[in-house]
């Protein structure tokens, strides 16, 4: 496991050990699934009930909360695979002596 380093200087390791090949990249993606479906079920039912319960006005606002969520959610989610950590976290620690 990568921990983050302080400000002193660690010699560059010659493959550095990315987060997204350490192996538990799978399990990472599937509690991000996870939450993802999640947040779908919730915006689901409460889209579901201010159909029913509220006015046209009141589904207009909602709908336009859900899709702006969702916009945040996607925006979130292509950056975090598209874009690498900072370098800072890369770097592996010191070894105890």
């Amino acid at each position: 496991m990568l921990t983050p380093c302080s400000h002193r200087a660690h010699p560059a390791r010659a493959t550095p050990s990315l987060p997204w090949d350490d192996g538990d990249m799978k399990a990472r993606r599937g509690s991000y699934t996870s939450y993802g479906i999640g947040c779908a079920l919730v915006w689901l039912v409460i889209l579901a009930i201010t159909s029913v319960t509220t006015d046209e006005s009141k589904r207009r606002t909602i709908r336009m909360a859900c899709a702006g969520w969702w916009l945040g959610w996607l925006s979130a989610t292509t950056a975090r695979y598209v874009y690498p950590p900072p370098r800072r976290w890369l770097v592996p620690p010191e070894p105890e002596t």
